[in-house]
């Protein structure tokens, strides 16, 4: 009888805990981004996590909030310095929210507006004094927007793609484009 309780117990913590989560989501992104400035460009592989809520439901119409982190590229051997190897490590965290519209069952179709703070991390070394290494961090905010579009492959599990678009201070463009997974609760 105490087993046969104590299971009871547990299937009805997992619904309430379910039911308590319904609208919140995660979802995680690989992609390539570009870092621009004048004629001159670098790509880096770039991954990404993200915590939402959906907080309105209008139908075919959802507005959610949403948090997230994003490793935008690991940027190795930069040209542009002699007598050094420049590293660059670009990051950010942001908040933001996401207009999502659903024209057709299971297609969506999305724009994100957010504010991150973004932080570049360079670290130049010295080609002739080895064991010579300088570190410097930029931090930035800037708004950055998104357009995208996902499908949903059952209730629960989303598949889709998006492209993402920042400018930063001195003329720096940082975009990127991404495949994510996405599981709602």
């Amino acid at each position: 009888m105490k087993k046969l309780t104590l299971i009871a117990a547990m299937t009805a913590s997992i619904f309430a805990i379910n039911a308590q989560a319904e609208g919140l989501y995660v979802e995680g992104g690989l992609g390539q981004s570009k870092l621009e400035m004048d004629s001159q460009s670098e790509k880096g592989t770039s991954f990404s996590g993200t915590v939402g809520y959906e907080f309105l439901d209008l139908g075919q119409l959802q507005i959610s909030g949403e948090a997230n982190y994003n490793r935008y590229a690991d940027i190795q051997d930069l040209d542009g310095v002699d007598g050094f190897d420049v590293n660059m490590n670009i990051s950010s965290i942001g908040l933001g929210t996401k207009l999502n519209f659903q024209p057709v069952d299971k297609v969506n179709l999305f724009g994100r507006l957010g504010y991150e703070k973004v932080t570049a991390e360079v670290e130049f070394k010295s080609d002739s004094a080895p064991g010579v290494t300088v570190s410097n961090e930029d931090v930035q905010h800037s708004m950055t927007y998104a357009l995208g579009g996902a499908y949903d492959v059952n209730k629960n599990f989303a598949l889709g793609t998006q492209y993402k678009y920042s400018k930063l201070e001195n003329d720096l463009d940082l975009s990127n484009m991404s495949l994510f997974a996405t599981y709602s609760f």
